[in-house]
């Protein structure tokens, strides 16, 4: 009863019809890999519009709003020298204020300009911000830069989480530390940004640590960039402040 069955037909349908699945599983993996691939060239594309609209609005936000605050304070000045240099309470409250609304100002085209987007750039912004600040306010300032820090590409609200950060770290230090010298370090290994902050103040009660002094806000912002940090006591004397992440 079987001697007229032809197994041969039977192996070619078979095999056809798994030649048709796997040709079909094929288009459809291919579809989805080219929808996927258009999809992110899509964001790409997006994030590129979005980043030079960003450099745009901060060079015109450095072009007019800077040029025309700095003429303010210019203004200012010489308007205390026709007066006679009088140090007066009202001047000086005066120039320090538009002195902090142009930091400000700066600070926000520092943070849209999308070609600060690298990690050489953002160590250049923070000595640049350590030298100033810390040198106003008549301490001395050491700084150890990294003098490999690669060109590294990050993410702008990484960026601006690590400024505000250290910026917060440096504000403290003026504050609360009464010293007189504090020492500023960066490093960077196996993609990790390492930044050191060392003073010789007075110190602090290392119990009460994160109930004061901005440092419960310090260690809510390293949380949310996935990092961690220390405050550990400097001999013979100070603080030293020392934060990582990834990036």
């Amino acid at each position: 009863m079987f001697e007229n069955y032809d197994y041969s037909e039977s192996l070619i349908h078979k095999a056809s019809n798994v030649i048709f699945v796997g040709s079909f599983f094929t288009f459809i993996g291919r579809f989805i890999y080219l929808r996927l691939k258009e999809m992110i060239e899509k964001q790409r594309e997006s994030k590129r519009k979005l980043n030079n609209v960003r450099t745009t609005i901060a060079y015109e936000m450095h072009q007019d709003i800077g040029n025309d605050l700095n003429a303010l304070v210019y203004k200012i000045k010489n308007w205390h020298i026709k007066n006679g240099n009088i140090e007066s309470e009202e001047y000086k409250q005066l120039e320090q204020s538009t002195v902090q609304v142009i930091a400000k100002v700066n600070d926000i085209v520092w943070s849209l300009n999308a070609e600060k987007n690298n990690l050489k750039a953002l160590q250049n912004h923070l000595i640049t911000y350590a030298d100033e600040t810390i040198t106003n306010s008549n301490m001395t300032c050491s700084i150890e830069a990294f003098t490999n820090m690669p060109s590294r590409a990050i993410e702008q609200e990484i960026k601006k989480n690590i400024y505000l950060l250290y910026k917060e770290a440096i504000n403290n230090v003026l504050k609360h530390a009464e010293a007189t010298n504090v020492t500023v370090q960066f490093k960077y290994k196996l993609k990790k940004l390492q930044i050191t902050i060392t003073d010789d103040g007075k110190g602090f009660d290392f119990d009460t640590i994160i109930k004061g002094n901005g440092l419960d806000s310090m260690q809510n912002r390293i949380k949310q960039l996935q990092g961690k940090i220390e405050f550990l006591p400097n001999r013979p004397k100070g603080t030293i402040v020392k934060f990582e992440l990834k990036v």
